[in-house]
């Protein structure tokens, strides 16, 4: 018995490390899975905003599980090399096309992707199927284990979903029909039939084939409040920031690690304070320069309509030579010239005009 339980603990490790890298390619990096299949199904199972934040969290999750495995080039969202091919003097006829997923996977068996993503998948299905052998389940041959669930869970995330481009359930039905039908029965056993979204989320009657045959303990989930809802929201923000997001994932490790009593404070809202108390202190200190005068906010901004007209009008009298300076200097003596009959009408000043003849020394008579 205890050899039994060592064997399911092993392999259960073997299941979590090997099949998610396997599941975050198909499901995830693969940016045409994703954007068809994936992000999709999250509308029907998670309430707004949750499919908006959800998704591209785990997304990204995924690509940092994976990155070790050197197969970015499945997310075309982030090809190298865009931005130097638009400025490239290499005719457009003559440049080699994009990667894309299709022509990575639909391409000759000699491309590295697919000798990779073969070579990983057949890696783990060849160590489940030598692990069930002649039996009829993984670690006993009279009944199933959580081992058994585990690896169902994982391999029907391989093997059913209809995905644009299915590589891992082509590579398990062409290399591993033996573990297909294994898959079958195991499913049928456990589920009695397909299971859909439906079914789990029990969503079309209170009770289904699936909930009345007992099985498994399906229930309906608690619909979540707006408080619910809100808590999601700010903990998805406050992990999408710099520092507080990676304390957040610091506390996490502790509590998985069994370090819980050396939490440092993980609430969501101590975080959220600490970064409102932040941006508030700079918004007082900003505020307070202004009104002091310490900081000037300049009256015309570089690059406004009426500097631009006035560039251009100086730019037009320029062009005519000597004329146009000869006019831009009496524009500006008129301009001097109102100025001051404006400043002295405004101070209610007497004006006196006086006649003055010259002669023709130059002296005033």
């Amino acid at each position: 018995m205890v050899k039994l339980i060592d064997w399911s603990v092993r392999y259960s490790a073997f299941i979590q490390m090997h099949g998610q890298p396997l599941l975050d390619l198909s499901l995830y990096v693969s940016s045409q899975n994703y954007s068809e299949i994936t992000r999709p199904i999250f509308n029907t199972i998670q309430s707004f905003p949750l499919p908006y934040l959800t998704p591209p969290h785990l997304r990204t999750e995924a690509k940092k599980r994976t990155e070790y495995l050197g197969l970015s080039a499945l997310d075309i969202d982030t090809e190298d090399g865009d931005k130097s091919r638009d400025s490239s003097i290499i005719p457009e006829s003559l440049r080699r096309g994009k990667q894309t997923v299709s022509s990575l996977l639909a391409a000759s068996p000699e491309t590295n992707a697919q000798i990779r993503l073969d070579a990983l998948a057949t890696d783990f299905f060849e160590s489940i199927q030598e692990l069930k052998g002649k039996k009829r389940y993984l670690v006993s041959n009279s009944h199933m284990s959580s081992l058994d669930c585990l690896a169902l869970g994982f391999i029907s995330l391989m093997l059913y979903p209809q995905l644009p481009q299915p590589w891992l359930a082509k590579t398990m039905r062409r290399k591993f029909p033996d573990l297909v039908k294994w898959v079958e029965e195991l499913k049928d056993e456990a589920w009695d039939g397909v299971v859909t979204v439906d079914d789990v989320m029990l969503t079309q009657s209170p009770a289904n084939a699936v909930q009345q045959n007992k099985v498994l303990p399906w229930q309906a989930p608690e619909s979540r409040g707006i408080l619910n809802v809100g808590g999601v929201f700010l903990a998805s923000l406050a992990d999408s920031l710099p520092i507080v997001g990676q304390q957040r994932k610091d506390n996490r490790m502790r509590r998985y690690g069994g370090e819980a009593g050396k939490d440092t404070g993980s609430n969501v809202w101590t975080y959220v304070a600490t970064v409102g108390s932040l941006v508030a202190a700079v918004g007082l200190v900003a505020g307070y320069a202004l009104h002091q005068g310490l900081i000037q906010m300049p009256e015309r901004w570089p690059g406004k309509k009426g500097d631009e007209s006035e560039r251009e009008k100086i730019q037009d009298l320029n062009d005519l030579g000597e004329a146009g300076q000869t006019l831009f200097a009496f524009a500006d003596q008129m301009d001097e010239s109102v100025q001051r009959q404006r400043e002295l009408e405004r101070s209610n000043a007497p004006i006196v005009e006086v006649d003055v003849d010259l002669g023709k020394d130059g002296i005033a008579r």
